[in-house]
């Protein structure tokens, strides 16, 4: 909830998110908790500095692993990655570069914003009873 205060604030930071299909599809929960969560997906995607992208199963992902890139007006970016037992920034060129170059083949192959909660849309409607 604390992270997500920073959305909330005047002059919020812009969002793009490819969110691959499995992360709405995996049941957590209950059918009530998949309809709320996906409901949220949906709200958030409304506001105007928030891109989503949806990667369907079709398309096979490039990278086995979440990880965020933090671009900064006035800093170099960074790569953020996350894995099952350490999450750790990198700020090297290299793996900035190749995070990049990710990032960019993720947003050619996903469905765009509209299509994407038009999507995430269908499969909410899938637990609401």
């Amino acid at each position: 909830m604390r992270r997500h205060e920073v959305l909330e604030q005047v002059n919020p930071p812009d969002v793009w998110v490819v969110l691959y299909e499995a992360c709405v599809r995996t049941f957590v929960g209950s059918h009530r908790v998949m309809a709320d969560q996906l409901e949220q997906l949906e709200d958030e995607a409304e506001a105007p500095n928030i891109t989503l992208q949806f990667l369907p199963f079709s398309v096979v992902p490039p990278v086995g692993t979440a990880f965020i890139l933090l671009a900064f007006d006035q800093a170099p970016t960074v790569l953020h990655v996350e894995g099952p037992q350490v999450s750790r920034p990198l700020e090297t060129p290299k793996a900035v570069r190749t995070g990049l170059a990710i990032f960019d083949r993720l947003r050619s192959e996903a469905l765009g914003h509209d299509a994407s909660v038009a999507r995430i849309h269908e499969i909410h409607k899938e637990y609401v009873p």
